[in-house]
């Protein structure tokens, strides 16, 4: 995919994010989506309409596929605005405008959206791993907790790699790294599944 493309693809789903929050601001005003419940439950069925009535380029249907499956799973906790608002900022360039550091924990709250699970370990446990014995086919991050900790400086911007175990689909987790300019890397001494997390330059 060239940069144009890809450019465009974050624009097209931005604009999905925005139709869908802006219908929410005037659901809200007129007390058609006071309370958690009710904001999920508009967000969810304008969502099955648009997809229903093909509103938008065929391009951004994973994006509305994915956002009603997030509803149809997790009707609690599926957070929908939290997701289209994460779109609208990626789409738009807001997020790539924010530090490493923020963008990483926004990487790591959408992973947790998307039930994808991720823990921090000691030194100890970081020291146990034993890749033999992990199911490479499981969705889980592992992360160095002293790699994160001490890998910023106080403006937030990376000052070394964040060290991490990643199984399960990398492919999912690579392309949500890049829609907030980061990136995986093995080096001589990080091999898969071992990996390297760095900040990428906008």
């Amino acid at each position: 995919m060239n940069q144009t493309t890809k450019t465009t693809l974050n624009q097209m789903s931005a604009h999905l994010a925005w139709c869908a929050l802006t219908a929410l601001g005037i659901a809200k005003k007129d007390g058609r989506a006071n309370g958690n419940m009710q904001e999920h439950l508009f967000l969810f069925e304008w969502l099955k309409q648009a997809m229903r009535q093909k509103r938008f380029s065929k391009d951004v249907a994973p994006d509305l596929r994915w956002l009603i499956s997030q509803g149809a799973n997790h009707p609690i906790n599926a957070k929908l605005k939290e997701k289209l608002q994460y779109l609208y900022d990626s789409g738009t360039g807001k997020l790539t405008a924010k530090n490493d550091l923020y963008r990483l924990t926004t990487i790591l709250g959408t992973l947790s959206q998307m039930s994808w699970p991720y823990s921090l370990l000691t030194e100890a446990e970081w020291q146990k791993i034993d890749v033999a014995r992990l199911n490479i086919n499981t969705d889980y991050l592992r992360i160095r907790k002293a790699t994160l900790d001490h890998g910023f400086n106080n403006d937030g911007t990376q000052t070394s790699a964040v060290e991490v175990v990643l199984t399960g689909r990398a492919d999912k987790v690579e392309a949500l790294l890049a829609s907030c300019c980061w990136g995986l890397s093995n080096t001589e001494s990080a091999q898969k599944p071992f990996y390297h997390l760095l900040a990428l330059a906008d």
